[in-house]
C-alpha cells in the first residue's frame, strides 16, 4: 500500500527566528516550560488519553520541521497523518518523586531538556507525581506558538484531562482547534502599504545604528556573559491582587499604567543589580513583547495557534530620568509613540524580509554567540491572558510557574503571568551567567521597586482595569 505524502505547512518568519534561537551546542532551547502544581491523583492513561485528543485540536503540537531546501533557507512542519498517535512520544510518566528535593530536581531536568524539531515534536507533557498529588509540566518549542495561543492549549488540555478522568467523550468541538494563520493575515495591510512599511523599518534599523554612534548604550553586568550553556531557572515572586491594584492606581495617578510600571521597575531593578556588581550604567535598549492580532474593536477575534507577535524597542536614559515617574513616564509615552505610527509592524517587516533571505545555520550562529549585547533588558507580560482555574474530576491546580529560557546576551528576562487572583513575577536566568544569589537579589530589587511606587497610590483610588501587554 503506498504511503500517503506527509502534509507540509511552511514556516512563518517566527517559527523560523524561534528555530534559528535554539542550539543544543550553546545550550539554547528556545523553549519555556509551565508546571502546574496539582493537588490529586492522576491517571497516565489519562493523561495519554487526553493529550491524544489535544493533538487532534492542534495538530502542529504533534509535527516535526524540516529544511525544504539544501541552504535551509526554506523550513515547513511536517505534520503525522494521525496526529493522536504521537501522544506516547509527547507524554512521560515519571515514578513518584520521593521528596520535594527530588521533584524539583527532576521539574530542572525537564526545564533544560532540548528539544529537536528535526527529530520530535515541539511539545511534550511530564507527570511528576510526589506528595498528595504532583506536577504536571508543560514544555513547548516557542516555535510552537505565543503565550495567548499556548494558554489557549493549557485551558483546552485540562478540560480535555477531565472528561479522560471521567470516562466520557469530548464534544466534537473540544477536539477541533484554531488553524495556525498567517502572520501576514494579523495584519491585513495592503500590498503596497507593506512594501513601503518595510522599507521604513529598514530606516528604523539605520536610524538605530546612527543613535548607537552618537548616544551609544552601555551594557548592563548580566549583558557582558558569553557562557549559556548553563541551567534554566527562575526565581518567582509572588504579587497579590492588592499589590496589583495599588501598582495600577500609583500608575494611573503619574501618568502611566500597570505595564509601564512593571517595565520601569525591571529597568531600574536591572541596573540596580548591574551598579552593585560594578558595571554602572546609563543608556539602555528595553525590548517589551506585544501582539500583532488586530486588536482595533473589542468584537475583533483573531483565533490562531500561531506565533503573532512583535517588539517595542524604547531607549532609556537613566541620568535624564532619575526617579521611577519620570522614567515610566518615558517608557509611557515612547511605547505608545511606536504602537502609533506603527514602528513595531515596519520592524517586523523588515526583519521578516530579510531572514527569508538567509539560511538557519548562520542566522542560529549569529544569534548564539553575539558579539556585544544590542538588547539590554527584556519583558513578556501576559497579564491581560489570565489562566482561569484549572480543575477537573478529583483535581485541582493550586499554582502555576513558567520558566522562560534565556538567550544571549540578556542574562535575565523578567515574564509576568496571572493565575486566578495571584499575578507572578518570573525572574528567568542562566545559572552560568547569573549565579542564584544574582538572581535572587535582581527579584529583590524589582519587588522593592514595585512596592515603592506602589506606595506612593492615593488613597483614595479606584481600581481601573489591567492593561497588561498592552502599552
Amino acid at each position: 500500500m503506498t504511503t500517503p505524502p506527509a502534509k507540509l505547512l511552511p514556516f512563518e518568519h517566527l517559527d523560523k527566528a524561534c528555530l534559528a534561537a535554539t542550539s543544543a551546542d550553546a545550550g539554547l532551547s528556545n523553549a519555556p516550560t509551565w508546571s502546574f502544581r496539582v493537588e490529586g491523583a492522576l491517571a497516565p492513561d489519562a493523561i495519554r488519553r487526553a493529550v491524544g485528543w489535544l493533538l487532534c485540536a492542534f495538530p502542529s503540537a504533534a509535527a516535526t520541521a524540516r529544511p525544504l531546501d539544501a541552504a535551509e533557507r526554506t523550513w515547513a512542519w511536517v505534520l503525522p497523518q494521525e496526529p493522536a498517535e504521537v501522544a506516547d512520544a509527547i507524554v512521560t510518566i515519571h515514578p513518584p518523586a520521593t521528596d520535594a528535593d527530588a521533584a524539583a530536581d527532576l521539574g530542572a531536568a525537564i526545564r533544560d531538556r532540548f528539544l529537536d524539531l528535526r527529530a520530535g515534536p515541539p511539545l511534550r507533557v511530564d507527570w511528576v507525581p510526589h506528595g498528595s498529588g504532583g506536577t504536571l509540566h508543560l514544555q513547548q518549542h516557542h516555535g510552537l506558538a505565543d503565550g495567548r495561543a499556548f494558554i489557549a492549549l493549557i485551558e483546552r488540555f485540562f478540560r480535555l484531562l477531565d472528561s479522560a478522568i471521567r470516562g466520557d467523550e469530548p464534544e466534537p468541538t473540544a477536539i477541533s482547534g484554531p488553524a495556525r494563520r498567517a502572520e501576514l493575515e494579523a495584519l491585513a495591510l495592503p500590498t503596497g502599504k507593506r512594501r513601503w512599511w518595510t522599507l521604513r523599518g529598514a530606516w528604523i534599523y539605520v536610524r538605530g545604528a546612527l543613535a548607537d554612534l552618537f548616544a551609544p548604550t552601555t551594557p548592563l553586568w548580566q549583558n557582558t556573559g558569553s557562557d549559556y550553556s548553563g541551567g534554566n531557572r527562575t526565581v518567582h515572586r509572588a504579587l497579590g491582587s492588592e499589590r496589583t491594584d495599588a501598582l495600577r492606581a500609583a500608575a494611573t495617578a503619574a501618568g502611566g499604567n500597570l505595564h509601564a510600571a512593571l517595565l520601569t521597575a525591571w529597568v531600574r531593578a536591572s541596573a540596580g543589580l548591574s551598579a552593585e556588581r560594578g558595571h554602572p550604567a546609563r543608556r539602555l535598549l528595553l525590548s517589551s513583547i506585544v501582539e500583532l492580532r488586530p486588536r482595533a474593536a473589542a468584537t475583533v477575534e483573531f483565533d490562531s495557534f500561531a506565533n503573532h507577535l512583535g517588539w517595542v524597542l524604547p531607549r532609556v536614559d537613566l541620568r535624564r530620568t532619575p526617579d521611577f515617574p519620570a522614567l515610566m513616564r518615558s517608557l509611557h509615552r515612547e511605547m505608545r509613540r511606536q504602537l502609533r505610527v506603527g514602528e513595531v509592524v515596519q520592524r517586523y517587516l523588515f526583519e521578516r524580509w530579510g531572514l527569508s533571505k538567509l539560511p538557519l545555520p548562520g542566522v542560529r550562529d549569529g544569534l548564539a554567540r553575539p558579539k556585544r549585547a544590542v538588547v539590554h533588558c527584556n519583558a513578556s507580560n501576559v497579564l491581560a491572558i489570565p489562566i482561569p482555574f484549572l480543575r477537573g474530576a478529583g483535581f485541582a491546580v493550586q499554582g502555576v510557574r513558567v520558566t522562560t529560557p534565556v538567550s544571549p546576551r540578556y542574562g535575565a528576562l523578567l515574564t509576568v503571568t496571572r493565575y486566578g487572583n495571584e499575578a507572578t513575577l518570573n525572574i528567568n536566568y542562566k545559572d552560568s551567567i547569573l549565579p542564584p544569589d544574582a538572581a535572587e537579589r535582581l527579584a529583590t530589587l524589582l519587588e522593592e521597586e514595585l512596592d515603592g511606587f506602589a506606595a506612593t497610590a492615593p488613597a483614595s483610588s479606584t481600581t481601573v482595569p489591567a492593561h497588561g501587554g498592552r502599552p
